[in-house]
């Protein structure tokens, strides 16, 4: 096939425009341009919310523990309860949006996001935190599968991993702005301030998204019959281009078989999605342990609330400035070998953690270590979740594969709960958490025949 850019160029002389458009192959020979950018930064927006909103329970745990006498057992099951939300929201609505769109799904589920949020600064029983927490969550699972295949779908192949770590690297600083605002926050107005200030910026973003953000174009060429919308949305990523009427739009993996999970599995996708649910499973552990109990736990290890508080803000901060260069490793080196050494490291900074919270002088160069690699084995498998299915089922593959592995950040709070519980040491309890991470990595660093064969 010749270049897209001189047939569309020849058609607009008066020629015949008979052959299809390959959108991917367009957006590749371009250059990322404004829409393309206000789309990146509509998506980084989106993840500030999610990250702030991951934090909120972290940041009121401590104040609802003495307000309400809570138990370190049943404050883990509150923590659950807002990823099994996720988990719930991740599997059923990102397959729907394969069949209705990814837009409509993402203004809908922040919606949800902030409405649920506002509702939970009104609980009065940790029955009723844990049942709003997981309406929240509802709507952040419907987000993040789609904002994977949304970024992933607008960017030109050698700055994918790059746009894609960055669109999540909200969800980094998000968390960051969450422990600053809620260091200020709490002891003025109260543990509901959080929940209150994670609820309505959500409502104000959702007004904006129907402008902010397309529908994703493979999703459109893939499904057909919308070419009008296709060749505007083209025009707006390049506008010299000449599009003449008629011009007829493909993706090379579309496919027009009946979209379901069961796509995810069969001959060579099986191991894939297998493998990475279960890597997915461990990150989250380890992630969720550390957003929710680090605050406490440093606490425990002889912190001031303050102290324990800019712990997260150290972490959540380091974690955004690791984005933006693992996306780059990625593009250079592949997604799956980067992702190997970044879960190694990212354990062995998080062992640290534990054995050192009496010096500072170590602590906070292992809490950046730490920070700046554990948000990121979790986003840049985004990356790597993407590149394994075709459009058609990208955001139910992400769906699902974020969905199942929610069960991490579910086992990983309650853990941290038992642990405490249980009376372990504060080292033992980072061990712990460091230990799926671990795992994580040897596997990834194993399974390269299997991501060839998708790549």
């Amino acid at each position: 096939m010749t270049n897209i850019t001189v047939e569309i160029r020849k058609s607009s002389l008066g020629e015949d425009a008979s052959h299809p458009v390959d959108v991917a192959r367009f957006i590749d020979e371009h250059p990322l341009g404004a829409f393309q950018k206000r789309i990146y930064a509509t998506c980084i927006l989106l993840t500030l919310l999610d990250g702030f909103d991951l934090l909120t329970m972290a940041l009121a745990a401590p104040l609802l523990t003495e307000q309400w006498h809570i138990s370190a057992r049943s404050l883990g099951s509150v923590f659950a309860a807002g990823p099994f939300g996720m988990a719930t929201g991740a599997i059923f609505l990102g397959a729907l949006a394969d069949k209705i769109g990814r837009k409509r799904l993402i203004v809908a589920s922040t919606l949800l996001m902030g409405v649920f949020s506002l509702m939970t600064a009104s609980a009065h029983s940790t029955g009723g935190l844990a049942a709003l927490r997981f309406l929240t969550g509802l709507g952040l699972g419907g987000i993040l599968p789609n904002l994977i295949a949304l970024s992933t779908e607008y960017a030109p192949s050698r700055m994918r991993g790059f746009l894609t770590t960055l669109s999540f690297c909200g969800l980094s600083f998000g968390s960051m702005f969450g422990g600053l605002l809620g260091a200020w926050l709490l002891p003025l107005f109260g543990w509901q301030a959080v929940f209150i200030v994670g609820g309505s910026a959500p409502l104000l973003v959702a007004a904006w998204l129907p402008w902010g953000l397309p529908e994703s174009i493979r999703f459109l060429a893939a499904r057909g019959g919308r070419e009008n919308e296709i060749a505007g949305t083209l025009k707006k990523i390049a506008p010299a281009e000449q599009i003449p009427p008629g011009t007829t739009f493909t993706v090379p993996d579309a496919s027009r078989k009946k979209v379901s999970l069961a796509r995810l599995f069969g001959p060579g996708r099986t191991l894939a999605t297998l493998l990475l649910t279960f890597i997915v499973v461990l990150n989250s552990f380890a992630l969720y342990f550390m957003l929710n109990w680090l605050p406490t736990l440093m606490k425990v290890g002889g912190l001031s609330t303050r102290g324990a508080l800019l712990c997260s803000v150290l972490l959540n901060g380091a974690g955004g400035v690791g984005a933006f260069v693992i996306g780059r490793f990625m593009d250079r080196f592949g997604s799956v070998r980067v992702m190997a050494l970044t879960c190694l490291i990212a354990s062995a900074g998080v062992a640290g953690v534990g054995f050192s919270t009496k010096s500072a002088a170590s602590l906070v160069p292992i809490l950046i270590l730490s920070g700046a690699t554990i948000l990121c084995t979790l986003i840049g498998m985004y990356v790597v979740i993407a590149g394994v299915y075709p459009t058609t089922i990208r955001s139910t593959g992400a769906g699902f594969v974020l969905g199942i592995g929610r069960v991490g950040s579910i086992l990983g709070p309650m853990a941290g709960g038992w642990a405490l519980a249980l009376k372990w040491s504060v080292p033992a309890i980072f061990l712990m958490a460091a230990a799926p991470l671990l795992l994580a990595g040897v596997i990834l660093a194993n399974m390269k025949f299997v991501s060839r064969r998708f790549e």
